[in-house]
C-alpha cells in the first residue's frame, strides 16, 4: 500500500496528525518516509473530495520539524555518542560510520548553515537535530535556523506538490490519473535528488575517513 493510499481512507484532522507525527519521528533521527507523507497529503489537497487543506498540511510538517528537530537536539546533547553509535547499529543502511562522521563534521563546521539547507537533504534532515545537539551548537542558533528551514522546507514541498497537483487537474479529469501522474513524477524527481546528494555524500565521507583514518 502506498502512503498516498493510505492517506486517501483518513479523516482530515488525522492525516494532518499523520503527517506531522511521520516528520517529527524522521526529525529525531529515526529514517522513516516522513517527506514522503507531506508530499502525498500536499497531493490529496489537490482534490476536493478529500476535503484536505494545504495550509494545514503545511502547519503539521512545520510543527512536526521542529519538535522534532528539538527533541533531536535534546537527545544528541544528553546523550552525545551513545545516541549516534545506536543510530549507526540499528539503521546500518541509511547512517553509516562514514556518514555519520561526515555530517558531524559538516555539523562543527558549518553548523547554521546545515541545519538550514539540510532539510531540503535526506540523510541531513535526519541527522541535523540529533548532530547538532552531539556537537553542542548553540541552542539559540540551532533553534533559529531550525525554525527557518523548517518553514522554508514545508512550504516548497507542500507548495510545488500543490501547484503540480492543480496543473494536473487542468489537463487531466481522471483524478486517478492526476494523483498516479504526479506521484511518479514527484517519485522520480525525489529518488534522483536522493541518489545524487547520497553519492556525493557518500564521497565526501570517504575522503574525509581517508584523511583523518
Amino acid at each position: 500500500m502506498t502512503v498516498e493510499t493510505f492517506l486517501t481512507g483518513l479523516s482530515p484532522a488525522i492525516v494532518y496528525a499523520v503527517v506531522g507525527f511521520g516528520v517529527l519521528i524522521e526529525s529525531i533521527g529515526i529514517p522513516i518516509p516522513g517527506e514522503t507523507a507531506v508530499i502525498a497529503a500536499s497531493l490529496l489537497s489537490t482534490t476536493h473530495a478529500a476535503n484536505i487543506h494545504l495550509h494545514w498540511v503545511f502547519a503539521a510538517a512545520c510543527i512536526g520539524a521542529i519538535i522534532g528537530d528539538n527533541i533531536g537536539y535534546s537527545l544528541g546533547h544528553r546523550y552525545g555518542h551513545h545516541l549516534t553509535a545506536w543510530l549507526e547499529k540499528r539503521f546500518p543502511r541509511h547512517l553509516s560510520p562514514n556518514r555519520m562522521r561526515y555530517v558531524e563534521h559538516l555539523m562543527r563546521t558549518k553548523g547554521v548553515p546545515v541545519v538550514l539547507g539540510g532539510r531540503f537533504i535526506a540523510l541531513l534532515r535526519i541527522l541535523a537535530g540529533p548532530l547538532s545537539g552531539v556537537t553542542r551548537m548553540s541552542y539559540p542558533h540551532f533553534f533559529f535556523a531550525n525554525v527557518v528551514g523548517a518553514i522554508a522546507w514545508a512550504g516548497t514541498v507542500t507548495l510545488m506538490v500543490g501547484l503540480l497537483g492543480k496543473a494536473a487537474h487542468t489537463w487531466i479529469n481522471d483524478i486517478s490519473w492526476v494523483l498516479g501522474g504526479a506521484v511518479l513524477v514527484m517519485a522520480i524527481a525525489a529518488i534522483v535528488f536522493g541518489k545524487v546528494t547520497g553519492r556525493w555524500l557518500d564521497k565526501k565521507a570517504a575522503e574525509y575517513a581517508e584523511q583523518y583514518s
